[in-house]
């Protein structure tokens, strides 16, 4: 089908959509759910067990009688993963009618091929880069698209669980006969896959069925394939839109307020100011050491996770201490303000093997903070002076040259830290309307005397030069709280984890620190500790303090430490 007929496509899917929503309806009581199978990259997948539906019903607790064989074949392919079979089951023999369980499992899959037909139809019809998007190539077995979708572009509704189906069948090993990660030996378990990438388990283990991942959908299949359809009528209705033509200037005048707000952070580099970021590339969890045992971040602490890319076993996460909302309000803008021609992909799933790249297929987080990130990482991968700013390293169980990424991992580290980082992604993107001095150290170089860079002023008339209004101390919505925050921090020494300093600092002091006004610094301390005279209170006691701090590079103000016993001001 040709591009020019799209708008042919979405009154199509819209025409099946309305019929998806009226199966809903009328199988709601109890509808058909779906579980595949996937045998990631582990040498001991049996094709006999994934097809036998008794370890399904034992997993999935129900009567094997509740359970049909769907569409699927085990096979592998280039996304290194055995896929199939699908079975679809009821959660009740609860029927309606006079049918039995296995007359309205068939009944239901029956009128779901009725839906999904004509809709593979249309997405069959569509260019190939869009479809690409819909659905594998080469298959048109619907619930491999249903899970791809799940899988890779999850929504409330539409999402896909990746787990083990464990047997432990002894204690962790430890000093202390006494601690045992499980009280009851043996104990089944499912354990999500991402837990197992990331985190080691301390106990002796077994796969209940060898190398296999179990995969549920989070709702029934029509219910699924519901949403899947509204899915592909926005993509779709998004491509008949002309995109609107960009406006270099404003552009480039944005980036350079974001250059300037990310250069300011970076220099602050504070606890809160320079928060540590961990770029991790993750493989199979049966062939890749848990990634605390080989990356740099600190895993013993808590941290947060925001998936980049994924595919299939193969992912892309970001490590990172708690994003405060201020700081994911500057990264979405950052990630929303990237002009189109910026090419997007992921980072680490390229990689040199005999004198050429090769790379896997994989699908990107379309939320525009995990965009900026993807963004900044491949700026610096990409430009050969930027060898100081970030280190990759990758790993190898076994180095499998058909298919090199089934077994390889790695992590990359920002060197300066993100806030210098973005600054310098910025710079080598050439987004800045002007030059500006190239950033070397924690900071950008474009002003060595710790005072904010100027804004970059762009005018109609360059030849009538008109008098520049005085710059916005912070023109970034939450800029002012990020500010004070790192300011905070970096006056009570507290980067390496302990309060060093207890003085006091005073609204004007942190104000000129921070480079915001001083009635927002005076708002800060109203609001994070109810007043400034409860600051001081509090700056007597190093470890109420230091907890305040934490408090603060997180998400809950510090006025929630008063408790029963309020924390008396200074008269």
């Amino acid at each position: 089908m040709p591009t020019c007929q799209l708008p042919q496509a979405v009154s199509g899917l819209k025409t099946v959509l309305e019929r998806a929503k009226r199966q809903v309806q009328r199988f709601e009581a109890n509808p058909i759910r779906a579980i595949g199978l996937f045998a990631n990259g582990s040498d001991h997948w049996n094709r006999d067990h994934l097809n036998d539906p008794h370890p399904v019903a034992r997993f999935l607790n129900i009567p094997v009688e509740l359970i049909l064989r769907a569409q699927g074949t085990v096979h592998a392919n280039r996304d290194t993963i055995h896929e199939g079979p699908y079975f679809v089951y009821l959660r009740s023999g609860e029927t309606t009618g006079n049918r039995s369980v296995a007359q309205e499992m068939q009944t239901q899959r029956e009128v779901l091929g009725q839906i999904v037909q004509p809709l593979l139809d249309y997405v069959d019809g569509l260019p190939s880069d869009i479809a690409s998007r819909f659905r594998r190539e080469g298959t048109r077995n619907w619930f491999v698209t249903l899970f791809d979708l799940a899988t890779h572009f999850p929504t409330p509704l539409l999402a896909a669980s990746r787990e083990r189906w464990l047997n432990f069948t002894g204690p962790a090993p430890s000093d202390d006969g006494h601690t045992t990660l499980w009280v009851k030996y043996p104990h089944e378990d499912k354990v999500p896959e991402i837990r197992m990438q990331l985190y080691s388990i301390q106990a002796v283990y077994v796969d209940v069925v060898p190398g296999t991942i179990w995969s549920c959908l989070k709702d029934d299949v029509f219910s699924s394939t519901v949403q899947a359809i509204e899915m592909m009528i926005a993509e779709l209705e998004n491509a008949t839109i002309e995109p609107a033509p960009t406006d270099r200037t404003a552009v480039r005048r944005r980036f350079a307020e974001l250059h300037k707000h990310f250069s300011h952070l970076a220099r602050l580099a504070g606890g809160f100011g320079n928060p540590e970021w961990q770029h991790v590339k993750l493989a199979t969890s049966f062939r890749m050491p848990a990634a605390r045992t080989w990356c740099d971040f600190p895993m013993d602490v808590r941290f947060e996770t925001l998936r980049l890319s994924q595919g299939h076993a193969n992912a892309e996460y970001l490590l990172h201490r708690h994003m405060d909302s201020d700081l994911r309000t500057l990264l979405e803008q950052a990630g929303n303000a990237l002009p189109p021609e910026i090419s997007d992909g992921p980072v680490m799933f390229h990689r040199q093997l005999g004198g050429h790249v090769v790379s896997s297929r994989a699908h990107l987080d379309p939320s525009p903070v995990a965009k900026w990130v993807r963004f900044v990482f491949n700026s610096l991968r990409e430009n050969e002076s930027s060898g100081d700013e970030v280190c990759f390293n990758y790993e190898s169980a076994v180095d499998r040259v058909l298919n090199p990424f089934e077994d390889i991992y790695g992590y990359a580290t920002l060197k300066n830290g993100f806030f210098a980082a973005s600054a310098k992604a910025i710079e080598l993107a050439g987004l800045l309307p002007t030059p500006v001095a190239s950033s070397s150290g924690p900071a950008s170089q474009a002003s060595e005397t710790g005072d904010s860079p100027s804004p970059i002023m762009v005018t109609a008339n360059p030849s009538s030069p008109q008098p520049s209004k005085p710059p916005k101390r912070s023109s970034t919505r939450g800029e002012g709280r990020l500010k004070l925050v790192a300011a905070l921090t970096k006056h009570h020494r507290y980067a390496d984890g302990s309060c060093l300093m207890l003085e006091p600092i005073n609204n004007k002091e942190l104000a000129k620190l921070a480079k915001v006004a001083p009635s927002t610094a005076s708002a800060f301390f109203r609001d994070k500790f109810e007043g400034h005279s409860k600051y001081r209170a509090m700056c007597r006691d190093s470890g109420t303090l230091a907890v305040a701090l934490k408090m603060l590079n997180g998400e809950f103000a510090p006025h929630l430490l008063y408790g029963s016993r309020p924390v008396e001001g200074d008269n």
